[in-house]
C-alpha cells in the first residue's frame, strides 16, 4: 500500500461487502447475552430458535433451557432500555 502511495500519490483498495446483517452491540448485556443475541440476529433463514439454543448449550456446556433463559433475559433488558430489537428477535 505504501508503494502505491509513493508511486501514484494515493492508494485505492476496494472491498466487497461480506456482512449481510449489521452487528448490534449493547452495553447493558453480559458477554454471553450479547453472544446469543448475535447468534439469533445472524441465524440463517429457516433455522429455529431451538437449534440456536442447542448450539449455545453445546458451546458453553449448559443445557438448552439455560441458553433460552439467557436469550429471554437479554431481550427483556433491551426492551426495558427502549432499544429497537433487531429483526428476528
Amino acid at each position: 500500500m505504501l508503494d502505491d502511495i509513493s508511486t501514484n500519490g494515493f492508494s485505492l483498495r476496494l472491498s466487497r461487502v461480506a456482512m449481510t446483517k449489521p452487528d448490534y452491540r449493547y452495553s447493558v448485556l453480559t458477554p454471553r447475552e450479547q453472544e446469543i443475541i448475535d447468534l439469533m440476529a445472524h441465524r440463517a433463514p429457516g433455522v429455529k430458535r431451538k437449534e440456536i439454543f442447542a448450539a449455545m448449550a453445546d458451546r458453553f456446556g449448559i443445557d438448552a433451557g439455560s441458553a433460552e433463559r439467557y436469550f429471554k433475559q437479554a431481550r427483556a433488558k433491551l426492551m426495558r432500555q427502549g432499544h429497537p430489537l433487531p429483526r428476528g428477535l
